[in-house]
């Protein structure tokens, strides 16, 4: 994976290439101007606001800029003075906004929260993706205990969020902005008197290169063992003077923004705006502790793809599963947007498949995140749910990681986008009902869907937030509208993604060692859609990670007589009690097998169900018609 950028350097912690300015600057992307791979100062950045590598600005050095620090005490500010508007923004997320209300209006914000719900729901939920009643929050040992809701009765819990769908990428489009505008009225650089609660402020607050961007963590080369001491630390020490007269000098403490914040609170508190008299080990985020203490095994449902996991055959290797970097770089290359952005469609090589397994290892799934394994035990959860750490449930959005953590993926798709411009370049032709339409975009269908909560990206630039702006035809935001706002997003990323591979499926030479799919790579043409393997559950929900197994006659793995090779791993999302699980089509998982058919094979060579099984890392496992069924379908849902 190489980043567009010039004068790079390796930095295995920070990205796969960075610059060796002192501090990142904003690369073009080929929007706005003919040089696509130029780098241009942060006064040249014709308007933009520019994110950056938040570990770069932490290693550079060049502590005398300030812009680390400028960054964290926004976020701390953010967190602390202005923690009402940012918890009511992530609220809309998985369920946690709350508000007392204006005592004018006093069921003002109910009443539109509930319209947005009412809304969103027929077009984003199927009856059974929802369990009636359902609990939130999802089971941690650090929130509180879970409630039992009557759907839509209870709007403060609805969760906006989509998963396992063509809609998941751009949905979080908006919600980045958001914050990062959110995060802005809290930007200490802001002009003198600059009040984050004046209803006027956005005709007053920086814009542009000189505001302050949301940096993002380029988790694609983590190595997974530790996290980087800047979201570890309980403290953050200020580096440089240049807010001193603001408060701020060299060497001052405050706590660390990236480190905890707030967990989710009782329905009631929250819908008064209550928030904990302190914040301690009892009532914040909680992650895996193995990053803490190295004596705990590390769970083996969130095991962290460093190296390629190989199949069990001697005679011929091949990876089902490739290193985080190479996962990312075979999404990128991928010129169908489903099959790029999607569990439900690209499978194991999705970026939502990448994004899963970093939420699922920062939390620690059944480990319990940092105050250990145990289950919530009350009246409410029949399941007696295992504990997660914060990252892995809905309300995964109260880790503050979460925050650059998303940054990133939207700099993915942003990536993607430059790299396949076919995909959004025709917007001034387009209408849903456009008869020659780009096998690289959206489905017309989904183009069509209202991102609720979100308005139209002009209104959130207007200074209008969407959680506060009512249902309207005038306002509501389409993924069309977010989508087609790409080359006039008013951000952009100090470096973009591009694969080393341009991969030409003519030639056994140029392909890499992990399965290529046979459909939609740059430079190729669709010889074959991909083919899936769909397992459906007849069981209950279990999050962290599947493995498909086949049949073979030289794996060295044997259980009861029977050789299994390794053929697919997938990272379901460890949602316990309204469960990401649930939004999976009714329990089902899809595995990407294409790489398992050609001739030097050593597994039989049909697609028989019963030559498959399925394993949880927890322990258990199950066959065709034993708890499962499998059937092979390719990525439109036709069946083999």
């Amino acid at each position: 994976m190489q980043a567009i950028s010039t004068d790079l350097a390796s930095n295995s912690n920070a990205s796969s290439k960075v610059s060796t300015e002192s501090t990142p600057r904003c690369a073009t992307d080929n929007r706005h101007t003919s040089t696509p791979h130029e780098i241009i100062d942060k006064e040249e950045s014709h308007g933009f606001t520019c994110r950056k590598n938040i570990l770069v600005l932490a290693t550079t050095g060049d502590w005398r800029k300030g812009e680390l620090d400028r960054f964290m005490i926004a976020l701390y500010r953010y967190q602390t003075e202005g923690r009402v508007a940012y918890r009511r923004l992530i609220g809309m997320h998985g369920g946690g906004g709350g508000w007392k209300g204006d005592p004018h209006k006093p069921k003002y914000y109910e009443d539109l929260l509930l319209a947005k719900a009412n809304a969103d729901y027929p077009g984003h939920y199927k009856p059974y993706e929802t369990p009636k009643p359902f609990i939130w929050p999802d089971t941690s040992p650090n929130f509180a205990v879970p409630e039992k809701q009557t759907f839509l009765e209870s709007p403060y819990t609805y969760t906006f969020c989509w998963h396992a769908k063509p809609h998941f990428l751009i949905w979080y489009r908006p919600l980045m902005l958001e914050i990062e505008l959110g995060l802005q009225d809290y930007d200490i650089e802001q002009p003198e008197g600059f009040d984050p609660n004046d209803p006027n402020r956005f005709e007053k607050k920086l814009r542009g290169s000189k505001a302050l961007g949301l940096h993002y963590w380029a988790w694609e080369t983590w190595d997974g063992i530790g996290l980087p001491l800047l979201f570890t630390s309980p403290t953050y020490v200020i580096r440089s003077n240049k807010y001193e007269l603001k408060g701020y000098p060299s060497g001052r403490i405050i706590p660390n923004p990236l480190y905890r914040w707030y967990a989710p609170v009782s329905l009631k508190d929250q819908m008064e705006e209550k928030f904990p008299g302190n914040l301690d080990d009892y009532n914040c985020t909680t992650r895996n502790p193995c990053f803490t203490d190295l004596s705990i095994t590390p769970d083996n449902n969130t095991i962290w793809p460093l190296q390629s996991i190989y199949q069990e055959q001697q005679v011929k290797k091949k990876s089902i599963i490739p290193p985080m970097l190479e996962s990312v770089e075979i999404a990128l290359n991928r010129k169908e947007f489903l099959l790029f952005g999607t569990t439900i469609y690209g499978a194991q090589h999705s970026i939502e498949e990448c994004r899963n397994l970093v939420h699922n290892h920062v939390a620690g799934y059944s480990l319990g995140g940092s105050r250990g394994p145990g289950r919530q035990v009350n009246n409410n959860d029949a399941d007696n749910s295992p504990y997660m750490g914060t990252m892995a449930p809905l309300q995964s959005i109260f880790d503050p990681i979460f925050l650059i953590h998303h940054s990133n993926v939207e700099r993915q798709l942003c990536s993607w986008q430059h790299l396949h411009p076919s995909s959004w370049d025709f917007k001034d032709i387009y209408t849903p009902e456009l008869e020659i339409y780009p096998m690289t975009a959206p489905p017309q269908e989904v183009m069509k869907t209202v991102l609720y909560p979100w308005t139209k990206p002009e209104v959130v630039y207007d200074g209008k937030y969407s959680w506060n702006t009512e249902v309207g035809d005038g306002r509501d935001g389409k993924l069309s509208d977010w989508w087609f706002a790409y080359p006039n997003l008013q951000y952009k990323y100090d470096e973009l993604l591009e694969p080393y591979h341009v991969i030409n499926m003519n030639s056994d030479k140029n392909i890499p060692n992990y399965p290529i799919p046979q459909g939609g790579l740059v430079g190729t043409t669709l010889i074959t859609p991909p083919i899936y393997a769909l397992v459906t559950f007849d069981l209950p929900k279990k999050g962290g990670q599947y493995i498909l197994f086949r049949k073979s006659r030289n794996s060295s793995n044997i259980e009861d007589g029977i050789k299994w090779d390794r053929i697919s791993i997938r990272n379901a999302l460890t949602c316990a009690s309204t469960g990401c699980l649930n939004i999976l089509e009714h329990m089902k998982l899809i595995f990407e097998v294409s790489h398992i058919i050609d001739d030097h094979d050593d597994g039989p060579q049909e697609f028989n169900p019963e030559d498959f099984k399925l394993e949880w890392r927890g322990g258990q496992s199950w066959t065709h018609g034993n708890g499962i069924t499998i059937e092979f379908i390719d990525h439109i849902g036709y069946k083999k």
